[in-house]
């Protein structure tokens, strides 16, 4: 039998990691028009430092899939077992999501209107992501914006993520505080997953690969119960990452749909695959680079906000966006520094505070690492 690690540093790495990369997707946002459009002839070649992160140009959007997979992986991992016990209450399930999400949410959405707001007259209306209505505010206020009939994204328009994630969340409390959270019944979830993407395809797109994530949990939480490490280290991570290398190689020679169903079904999850095998091999390693983790969902929701003063101030300049190195450079430095400080300064002190005034008075048993658990950057 082989034992769970006290945390999965590397996870958090691969957080980090994934949302710079998403970061470096959404820089094509530089590159638009004031009516939105892209300039005649712009291709991915055009883009700055094309020869060196044309992967991530071409398929790092797939980082999304892998950050739902983490955060179902994590939330099975972490939360399972102690609400089945009813030792987390659906309360104080409530508060710690609540005060790790909600706070630089609110913050960044309203920051967000004031800019849309603001650059209206240089925009046409909105800078990427819009028309933002009243409505869509009032949803997004709730983190409420993706659980209807799928529309345009608004406002903060990457925080379609964690509206996704908030709906799993529930379903997943609801299946484990009813002792319906077996393999087959994780199953049955994603396929109805599958159904709910065909009338909302963001919600779905988050249900299934959320639940493909605690599939993927319980199924090495069986594997580590009944094998040795030395099982895991000969056989099962060789073969994982023998799966991942592959099926990455293979991608760029598949036809487009047959490359995205692969990156999707297959890459994504190997992405959670290979980090857990590694660390159920080596408990310790990364543990130096957890605080990494700590900052991905900063990075996440402050990047729009960065990059739509940028963009706005350039337009009412009466120029575009001149992406240089020395912009690109300065943009994504600026942002790691300005995720440390959002986090120690309030994110923290937020999470912190809400949990005390919350919780205290009920003396609520939470899980010892419940502050490991991913967020979103989905």
């Amino acid at each position: 039998m082989l034992g769970t690690p006290e945390r999965f540093y590397v996870l958090d790495i691969i957080r980090a990691a994934a949302a710079l990369i998403i970061v470096a997707v959404h820089t094509k946002y530089f590159y638009l028009l004031p009516d939105g459009t892209y300039p005649d002839g712009l291709a991915h070649s055009d883009r700055i430092f094309y020869a060196v992160l044309s992967p991530i140009y071409h398929y790092g959007a797939t980082s999304v899939q892998v950050f739902f997979c983490m955060s179902g992986f994590i939330f099975f991992w972490l939360y399972v077992d102690s609400i089945q016990t009813a030792r987390t209450s659906a309360w104080a399930f409530f508060v710690f999501r609540f005060s790790r999400l909600y706070p630089l949410h609110f913050a960044t959405l309203i920051f967000v209107a004031c800019a849309q707001w603001w650059f209206a007259d240089v925009s046409g209306g909105h800078i990427v992501f819009g028309p933002n209505t009243q409505e869509q505010f009032f949803y997004q206020l709730f983190l409420a914006s993706e659980w209807g009939v799928s529309g345009t994204l608004s406002f903060n328009g990457p925080i379609w993520t964690v509206s996704g994630e908030v709906a799993a969340y529930a379903v997943f409390f609801l299946m484990a505080s009813t002792r319906l959270a077996g393999i087959h019944h994780v199953v049955i979830a994603m396929l109805l997953a599958g159904l709910v993407h065909e009338v909302n395809h963001r919600l779905g797109h988050a249900l299934f690969f959320f639940f493909t994530g605690g599939l993927i949990y319980l199924v090495w939480n069986a594997l580590r119960q009944r094998f040795s490490r030395r099982v895991f280290l000969r056989f099962l991570l060789p073969l994982a990452t023998l799966a991942l290398t592959g099926t990455c190689a293979a991608v760029p020679w598949l036809p487009r749909f047959e490359g995205q169903f692969v990156l999707w079904f297959v890459v994504a999850p190997l992405c959670v695959v290979v980090p857990v095998l590694v660390q159920s091999a080596w408990p310790t390693l990364g543990r130096h680079c957890a605080p990494a983790g700590d900052l991905s969902y900063g990075i996440y929701l402050l990047h729009f906000p960065i990059q739509i003063v940028i963009i706005g101030l350039a337009w009412e300049n009466g120029r575009l966006v001149n992406v240089t190195p020395t912009l690109f450079f300065s943009y994504m430095i600026g942002l790691v520094i300005a995720a440390v400080l959002v986090f120690y300064w309030f994110e923290k002190p937020c999470q912190t505070a809400i949990r005390r005034s919350w919780l205290r008075p009920r003396r609520t048993v939470l899980p010892t690492s419940s502050g490991s658990a991913p967020q979103p950057a989905s």
